[in-house]
């Protein structure tokens, strides 16, 4: 019996550590003007880098897929159901909407099949609204 003791908390022990880490979050780039809620990618996508160019109003993330894909599928799964920023101002009063699909994510390859874990990078121009957002949400709509 104590010896099952043990072990378990050893194994709490040992488990502890990265579950601490996995907690701390890094300082976003993103506009802190506003909130972003990114879901929407999570579903293709793992968010590998983000980044914020303040001078250019540009945001840039670096995206690895999830699972392999036929490539012809795949664009059109982008083209069907692009990707909708959608930034809305503090009273949830929308003030622009942005759609990506296929055409704007670099790296898609011109071979047959597109492996998991292929990153690609998606950059998307910010509104002239910018500084009036308080929350900008990403969803997938189809056409």
């Amino acid at each position: 019996m104590s010896l099952r003791l043990c072990l378990f908390a050893a194994s709490a022990l040992l488990t502890a550590g990265p579950v601490a880490a996995q907690g701390k979050r890094e300082k976003s780039p993103l506009s802190a003007t506003a909130t972003w809620e990114l879901r929407a990618f999570e579903r293709l996508f793992r968010v590998v880098k983000t980044d914020y160019e303040e001078g250019r109003q540009v945001v840039r993330w670096t995206l690895a897929t999830r699972d392999g894909y036929r490539t012809l599928d795949f664009v059109r799964l982008l083209d069907r159901e692009p990707f909708t920023f959608t930034f809305y101002d503090e009273e949830m009063r929308e003030l622009a909407t942005t759609q990506l699909r296929s055409r704007d994510f670099r790296g898609i390859p011109s071979t047959r099949t597109l492996n998991e874990g292929t990153r690609l990078e998606l950059e998307l121009r910010l509104p002239k609204a910018m500084p009036k957002v308080k929350k900008v949400v990403l969803t997938r709509s189809k056409r």
